[in-house]
């Protein structure tokens, strides 16, 4: 089971370097107004889609590492919660970050949502720092 554990944990580094690239790439269209160019909104998007995307699948990833088995991105979220790898709000917010993602994907998004987004964003960053250090315990 260690050389499972282990892959699953080398897995889990990967999603969370892809989440945190997309929420890099946000921080810098917030800092900037752009990124490196014209760069339209859904591309923003599409980041924050990524990141989220990342997020749910480290989460599940997470859940199955500790011997349970993955199931939708609130409950791995919550799941995760109760074990003490996350903080309620952190977990809440993130269940807002896949709420939002959703809406984004299906082409939902609008102005109001962008504030919404560079906030989400942080606490996407605070999961991967979570996360890690769950890791390293």
């Amino acid at each position: 089971m260690v050389r499972h554990d282990i892959a699953i944990a080398e897995i889990i580094v990967q999603r969370l370097e892809r989440l945190m690239d997309s929420v890099e790439y946000i921080e810098l269209y917030r800092a900037t107004g752009t990124a490196g160019g014209a760069v339209p909104r859904q591309a923003l998007y599409r980041e924050f889609c990524e990141a989220a995307g990342a997020m749910a699948e480290a989460s599940a990833l997470a859940r199955m590492r500790m011997r349970s088995p993955a199931a939708g991105n609130a409950a791995n979220i919550d799941f995760l919660v109760a074990k003490g790898v996350l903080d309620r709000r952190t977990g809440s917010r993130l269940k807002e970050a896949d709420r939002l993602a959703q809406r984004l994907a299906a082409g939902q998004g609008c102005d109001a949502e962008d504030a919404a987004l560079f906030r989400l964003a942080g606490s996407l960053r605070d999961f991967s720092a979570a996360v890690l250090a769950w890791l390293v315990r």
